[in-house]
């Protein structure tokens, strides 16, 4: 990931230096910074475990004078839609499948889920379609990492067991090695007004609990998981290039 880094900052400083022309005629050495959201459905070990997925995120991509495209991005995953919650804490729950908070009563347990993705990617756009040379159909391929994990807590604050040097022992933290693909469409307009992107996107994740101890197994939990993930990815592009003459424009 080091590598990479270096390489793409590279390719930002060359973009800085060299790239200038029009948009609308030419295919242009540039640097594309998104902001987007999702919603992904999980499959696999994790579609058993949650039945949706938002997902927030940015990231940026070099685009070449080849429609070439190397990138990184980053993205929050977020929802309340774990399922069959009453199959965790069984530690802690009685025969009718409530949890007992500090004063004898049933506490109001939430349980959401929560987690990450970092990618590093290589694509194309193919200029099919789309008002100049630097729009069209997109497509991507990336390695990156996949951490997710049931955040708990209760309403009230009344178990101490969720508090947060125990809670680990419940959440159940996974995390892995991620392949990633991207099919859509890129649209930067002449006008330097409207720059967006739509498509699909998928995630396989090759995973493993992280934690030494998980209560609910009474020990560790060496198995091995496939964490997929397929939604809905839509988001802003922010453009950085030079037009002639030599003055920088942010759109």
């Amino acid at each position: 990931m080091k590598y990479v880094c270096v390489i793409l900052f590279a390719l930002l400083l060359a973009n800085t230096a060299f790239s200038q022309g029009e948009i609308s005629k030419e295919k242009l050495l540039l640097t594309q910074v998104d902001v987007g959201i999702g919603y992904y459905l999980p499959l696999g070990d994790m579609g058993a475990r949650y039945s949706g997925a938002f997902r927030l995120g940015g990231g940026f991509n070099v685009k070449n004078r080849k429609n070439w495209t190397f990138g990184l991005d980053g993205g929050y995953l977020f929802n309340d839609a774990v399922r069959n919650p009453e199959n965790y804490l069984l530690n802690m729950r009685t025969e009718l499948g409530e949890v007992i908070s500090q004063d004898g009563s049933f506490a109001e347990v939430i349980m959401n889920m929560r987690g990450l993705t970092l990618n590093a990617s290589i694509g194309r756009v193919f200029d099919v379609i789309g008002p100049n040379p630097n729009s069209g159909i997109v497509v991507r391929f990336g390695v990156g990492y996949l951490q997710h994990k049931i955040h708990i807590e209760a309403r009230r604050d009344d178990v101490p067991q969720f508090e947060e040097d125990m809670r680990q022992y419940y959440d159940q933290l996974t995390g892995g090695l991620t392949l990633n693909q991207f099919i859509g469409y890129q649209h930067l307009s002449n006008s330097r007004l409207t720059n967006f992107f739509v498509g699909i996107e998928a995630f396989q994740g090759f995973t493993r609990n992280l934690r030494n101890y998980n209560i609910d197994l009474g020990g560790k939990d060496d198995r091995q998981r496939f964490d997929g993930l397929v939604g809905l990815k839509a988001g802003w592009l922010l453009l950085i290039y030079k037009r002639k003459p030599q003055e920088f424009y942010f759109y």
